[in-house]
């Protein structure tokens, strides 16, 4: 009987001053606010295809067409994400190209070197 007098206290002293009846759940349930706006337009018209993702990974086999179909999506604002995926791929690719060619001049710069020291 002591004891359940104890944890009464101790329930009532630490909970004073919060009534679960009356905690107010509003702003976790309104967290986003356009959830119930009709304005807010999140379809599939924003998603792009798997045909399209294959024709995009084809045609991006091909030299020069695949810069100029880069160009054209990394450009062009009708999908940001093959707009996006359009510009990390002329990023990456300008930065192999300088790559490439550093690592060309000094091999050839080396050779040269060591074709002059043969004879």
């Amino acid at each position: 009987m002591d004891e359940n007098l104890n944890n009464q206290n101790f329930n009532n002293q630490n909970y004073q001053g919060y009534n679960q009846q009356n905690y107010n759940m509003q702003s976790y349930q309104n967290y986003n606010p356009n959830y119930n706006n009709k304005n807010y337009n999140e379809t599939d018209d924003n998603v792009v295809g798997v045909g399209m993702w294959i024709l995009t990974t084809i045609g991006c086999f091909i030299p020069l067409v695949n810069l100029v179909i880069l160009i054209i999506l990394a450009v062009s604002g009708k999908n940001k994400t093959q707009s996006n995926w359009a510009k990390a791929q002329l990023i990456v690719g300008i930065i192999f190209a300088i790559l490439y060619f550093v690592i060309v001049i000094v091999a050839v710069t080396a050779a040269k070197a060591s074709y002059k020291g043969l004879y």
